[in-house]
């Protein structure tokens, strides 16, 4: 069962399966959705035969499209029954803690982009201020990011994001980045 989970994830079957490393670039690119959002709940469920864990999210802010107040994200693996399907996603779920998620919409629900690298924590600063901080499984994407930087308007914001990661500097960035 673990290889036929693995080659699903490898195969590109599912919205948002991506095992390869993607920067920020990359990831606005191929997601539709942005949200500021805070967990609620978590519960699994049997989809083609395997455990997929369902978390819904409710929406704080819109930054990028537009949608309902509260979103549900499906990520394969998990517990039921006595069932596990494992899968090496792992996405934080702190209730009550802000989190950036780049989405891809999934027919009623919506995937994590790279399944897990496109969710980001939000930390107060010392000032108050909202600052961007990559999670374990989403720090690569930041360290990408750096390596790719040239000098259009779009990755003069994304560098200005990437040395001090406000999350007003990432809003600015994302509304450069998907302006005609």
């Amino acid at each position: 069962m673990k290889f036929f989970l693995l080659f699903f994830l490898i195969s590109g079957s599912a919205t948002g399966a991506s095992l390869k490393p993607m920067d920020l670039d990359t990831m606005l690119e191929n997601s539709r959705l942005v949200v500021k959002a805070q967990c609620q709940k978590t519960q699994t469920e049997f989809k083609g035969g395997h455990v997929w864990t369902l978390m819904q999210w409710d929406v704080l802010e819109w930054i990028d499209g537009s949608g309902p107040g509260s979103i549900i994200l499906e990520i394969p693996g998990g517990v039921r029954g006595g069932y596990t399907t494992e899968s090496g996603v792992h996405l934080n779920c702190i209730p009550e803690k802000p989190y950036i998620l780049f989405l891809s919409p999934h027919n009623t629900r919506f995937q994590i982009l790279g399944f897990h690298s496109g969710q980001f924590e939000i930390e107060k600063g010392s000032g108050g201020e909202e600052l961007v901080k990559a999670t374990p499984q989403s720090s690569n994407t930041l360290v990408q990011s750096r390596i790719r930087l040239n000098t259009s308007r779009e990755k003069q914001l994304l560098y200005q994001f990437l040395q001090n990661p406000r999350l007003s500097n990432l809003k600015a960035w994302i509304q450069e980045a998907r302006s005609p």
